[in-house]
């Protein structure tokens, strides 16, 4: 299920492991990965379909956040698609009260997290 693997990136960040997200071409959608350079190059291609910047953010816990950080948020965590992917729809936010209002509420408490943005792509 999708939520698990939320909590499975929440337990991998909280253990020191570095993932990166970026905006994805749907509404709603966004690209997380481990590979920052392969998701540099997915922001590229982003970018000049929108013909416009695609910004990159490092993940952390949600503790880790601090003021003028932004915190991605399960917006609606559905199950796992045909192949096992996350299926989550998600929403940046400017704060953690913010965050912990638009959470997906459904299977409990979903995790969320800070982002720092660390590089901005242009098209």
């Amino acid at each position: 299920m999708s939520i698990d693997w939320l909590f499975h990136l929440e337990k991998s960040l909280e253990f020191g492991k570095e993932y990166y997200a970026c905006q994805g071409t749907g509404r709603n959608q966004w690209i997380i990965s481990k590979d920052k350079e392969q998701l540099k190059e997915q922001a590229q291609t982003i970018a000049k379909q929108k013909g416009m910047p695609v910004s990159i953010y490092q993940l952390k816990t949600k503790a880790e956040g601090v003021q003028g950080c932004f915190y991605l948020v399960p917006l609606r965590i559905e199950e796992s698609g045909p192949k096992g992917e996350p299926m989550v729809l998600w929403s940046m936010v400017e704060t953690k009260d913010a965050a912990e209002m638009i959470r997906d509420l459904r299977f409990g408490p979903s995790p969320y997290f800070a982002a720092f943005e660390v590089e901005t792509i242009k098209p």
